[in-house]
C-alpha cells in the first residue's frame, strides 16, 4: 500500500539541504528527535504534498492544524502503528512481512553470530516472539534516528556507555561502514586470540558492516485497520501474525551518524574533522586515544589485581576490635560534627566527607553486635558481586557506641522515587534500573533478605542502583516458607517488629511483570555475572564471613551456630535452582543457560574442596 503522505515524508527526511536549513533554525529548547517527530505527525495528519518549508513556515502550518480543533493525539493514536528498523532488513520485510525473523542471508547471520560470541551480545535487546509496534510517531522517530539495529550497536559495536568520552569519534565525511570497521578493528585488536582468529573476525565484520552500514534506517507505517490480533504492552503492542507488504508503507530517515555531521558542519566543522559520537562536538582523536589507552591500562591493572587477590572476607581483627573510623578509613572523625537522627548519625571527617553511623542496638537500646556483623558481611558479598556499586560498610566505634559506618550517598531523588512508583502502582521502570535490580536479587537471595521492597534501594547521581540496609539478612532463614521461595515472594509476618513494614520484596513484582511480558525476559541474563562471582567463593571463606554474625545471633537469640552457618551456605548452594525457577531454565538469546548453571554447580563443588 502507499499512504498519501509517504512521498512527502520520504522527500522531506532525505533532503540534506532542507535538513541543514531546519537544523540551523531549530531552537535550543527542543531536540532534533522531537522536532522530526512533530513534523512526522504533521504530514500524517495533513497529507501535505509540499516539502519546501522553512521551520517558521512549518510551525505556522502546525498551528493551523492545532487551532482547527482537531484532536491530534486522538487521530494519530487511532490511525497508525510504527516500527523503526535498519534498511538491511527491508527486502526481507517486504518479501516475508514484518515479523521477528530477520530473513538475512545465512552468511551475514553466521558472521554476526561469530562477532557476538567474540565481542559481546546486547543483553537488553529482547528476542521475544512477535513484532513490537509503537503507537507514538515521536517515539518511533527517536528510535529511527538512533544507531540501529540495537543488537549490533549495543553488542559487537558497544564501547561501554559508562565512559562516553572515550568512544570512537566520527570523522566528518567518512562512510558509516568505515566508522563501524574502525570500532570493531579496535575491539578485535584488544582480544587475546591468534592473528588467524582476528583475521577471520575482521572478515566477518566486513560482511556485517557492509550489510548494515550501507543502508539508512526506515520507519514502517501500519494503519491500525491492517492489524489483527495482538497483545498489549505499556508502550505499544506485540503482533504475532505476519504484516505483509501490502499492509504497510515505509519512509527513509537520516540517522544520528549523518545528523551529527550536519550539525557539526553548521557549527563550523570541516570535512576530515573528528566529532564526539554522542554530542557532535569537535574532538581531538589523539586526546581520545590517550584517554582510551589510560583507561585500558587501569582496567588491566584492576583485572590483574582481582585475579591475584584472595576472595575478600571479613578479617578477624577488624570484627573483634571494632576499629575506629580513623583506622578503617584513614580519616579522623570529628565527634563535634555528629548530627543525630532517629536511628542513625550523620557525620563528617576532617576532609569534609559525609558518613552515616548506625549503632548496633535493639529497640530498647541493648547492644546487639550481630546487626553490625551482618551488614559488613553483606557489604563484602556486594563488593565481590558488583564492586562498582557496593555500599562500603565498615565496623566502627563512635562516642563509645559500636556499629557500622558507611559513606553518605548522594541520591537522585527522581530515579529513586521512580522505583517507589513502580513498586506501588505497576508503572514502567527504566530498563537500566531493572537490570541492576536483577543483580541485587542474586545478593538478596543468597542473604535470604526479605527486607527488599522499594525502601531498600536508592539510585545515586550516576544512575547506579544501591542496595542498602541488609540488617534483616537471614532473619527468616529458619522459616520453612522461605526454603523454596526462589523469587522472594513470601511476605514474613513483621507485626512484632516495629522497625520493619509488612512489604513484599520488589523482585516478586519484577518476575511477575516478566511473565506478563511487561519486562523483556532477556533482563534475567543480568543475574549471571553476579551469580558466577558469588559461586566462586571458596566455602571455607564464605562460611568464615558469617561466623561472627552467627555467634552473636546465637548469644542473643539462641540456636546452634554451626547449624545456622550450614543454612547460610546451603542458601547460596540453592541459587542454581533459583536461577532455573525464575526463568533461566528457558533458552534466552540463544545462550546455553543450562550449561552456565552446570558450570556454577561445578564452581560450588570446587569451593568445598
Amino acid at each position: 500500500m502507499e499512504l498519501d503522505s509517504t512521498v512527502s515524508l520520504e522527500r522531506f527526511f532525505t533532503n540534506v539541504q532542507s535538513l541543514l536549513k531546519l537544523i540551523e533554525e531549530k531552537p535550543n529548547d527542543i531536540t532534533l528527535e522531537e522536532l522530526f517527530g512533530k513534523i512526522f505527525e504533521y504530514y500524517l495528519l495533513t497529507n501535505d504534498k509540499k516539502t519546501e518549508y522553512t521551520l517558521a513556515q512549518l510551525q505556522e502550518e502546525m498551528k493551523k492544524v492545532i487551532n482547527s480543533n482537531v484532536d491530534v493525539n486522538q487521530i494519530i493514536d487511532s490511525s497508525y502503528y510504527f516500527i523503526a528498523y535498519n534498511g538491511a532488513y527491508d527486502d526481507s520485510y517486504r518479501k516475508y512481512g514484518l515479523n521477528n525473523i530477520t530473513g538475512l542471508d545465512e552468511e551475514i547471520k553466521n558472521a554476526f553470530q561469530r562477532l557476538e560470541n567474540a565481542l559481546g551480545k546486547a543483553s537488553e535487546v529482547s528476542e521475544e516472539e512477535g513484532t513490537f509496534l509503537i503507537p507514538n510517531p515521536i517515539t518511533v522517530m527517536n528510535h529511527a534516528i538512533k544507531f540501529i539495529p540495537e543488537k549490533l550497536w549495543a553488542g559487537p559495536l558497544n564501547e561501554g556507555d559508562e565512559i562516553p568520552e572515550i568512544q570512537t569519534p566520527i570523522k566528518i565525511g567518512e562512510a558509516k561502514t568505515a566508522y563501524m570497521m574502525r570500532i570493531i578493528k579496535q575491539k578485535i585488536g584488544d582480544l587475546e586470540i591468534s592473528q588467524k582468529e582476528k583475521n577471520q573476525l575482521i572478515e566477518d565484520a566486513e560482511i556485517v558492516c557492509e550489510a548494515f552500514g550501507s543502508k539508512r534506517n526506515k520507519i514502517a507505517i501500519i494503519p491500525k485497520d491492517q492489524i489483527g490480533t495482538y497483545d498489549t504492552d505499556p508502550s505499544g503492542i506485540r503482533v504475532f501474525e505476519k504484516i505483509t507488504s501490502e499492509k504497510f508503507d515505509t519512509i527513509t530517515i537520516l540517522d544520528k551518524f549523518e545528523l551529527l555531521q550536519l550539525t557539526a558542519i553548521l557549527a563550523g566543522a570541516n570535512r576530515g574533522d573528528y566529532i564526539d559520537p554522542n554530542t557532535g562536538e569537535k574532538v581531538d582523536p589523539e586526546e581520545v586515544e590517550e584517554r582510551r589507552a589510560k583507561e585500558r591500562e587501569e582496567k588491566a591493572k584492576e583485572a590483574e589485581t582481582i585475579k591475584e587477590a584472595e576472595i575478600p572476607v571479613i578479617e578477624e581483627d577488624n570484627i573483634e576490635d571494632f576499629a575506629s573510623v580513623t583506622e578503617e578509613n584513614a580519616n579522623v572523625i570529628s565527634q563535634s560534627e555528629i548530627e543525630e537522627t532517629d536511628e542513625t548519625h550523620s557525620l563528617k571527617d576532617t576532609e569534609n566527607e559525609n558518613y552515616i553511623f548506625k549503632p548496633a542496638i535493639s529497640d530498647d537500646s541493648q547492644e546487639e553486635l550481630y546487626r553490625a556483623y551482618i551488614q559488613v558481611a553483606a557489604s563484602q558479598i556486594q563488593r565481590l558481586a558488583q564492586k562498582e556499586t557496593y555500599v562500603d560498610c565498615r565496623l566502627a566505634t563512635i562516642n563509645g557506641m559500636k556499629g557500622i559506618v558507611e559513606p553518605k550517598i548522594q541520591i537522585d531523588e527522581q530515579k529513586t522515587e521512580d522505583i517507589k512508583i513502580y513498586y506501588e502502582n505497576g508503572t514502567h521502570l527504566d530498563f537500566n534500573i531493572v537490570k541492576q535490580l536483577m543483580r541485587e536479587y542474586v545478593i538478596d537471595y543468597c542473604l535470604c533478605n526479605y527486607d527488599s521492597s522499594y525502601v531498600s534501594f536508592i539510585v545515586d547521581m550516576k544512575g547506579n542502583v544501591r542496595g542498602i540496609d541488609k540488617e534483616q539478612a537471614f532473619k527468616y532463614v529458619n522459616d520453612p516458607q522461605t526454603e523454596n521461595d526462589y523469587r522472594l515472594e513470601y511476605i514474613p509476618d513483621t507485626s512484632s517488629d516495629s522497625n520493619q513494614a509488612n512489604l513484599q520484596s520488589i523482585y516478586g513484582k519484577i518476575f511477575k511483570d516478566i511473565e506478563d511480558r511487561r519486562i523483556p525476559r532477556s533482563v534475567l541474563m543480568e543475574t549471571l555475572e553476579a551469580a558466577e562471582k558469588i559461586m566462586a567463593i571458596p566455602e571455607e571463606q564464605y562460611r568464615r564471613t558469617f561466623e561472627k554474625y552467627a555467634a552473636d545471633v546465637v548469644e542473643h537469640i539462641g540456636g546452634d551456630k554451626e547449624q545456622l552457618l550450614d543454612k547460610i551456605c546451603k542458601k547460596r548452594e540453592s541459587l542454581t535452582i533459583a536461577l532455573e525457577h525464575i526463568g533461566l531454565d528457558k533458552k534466552l538469546d540463544k545462550y546455553s543457560i543450562k550449561g552456565k548453571i552446570l558450570e556454577f554447580r561445578r564452581l560450588l563443588n570446587k569451593s568445598k574442596k
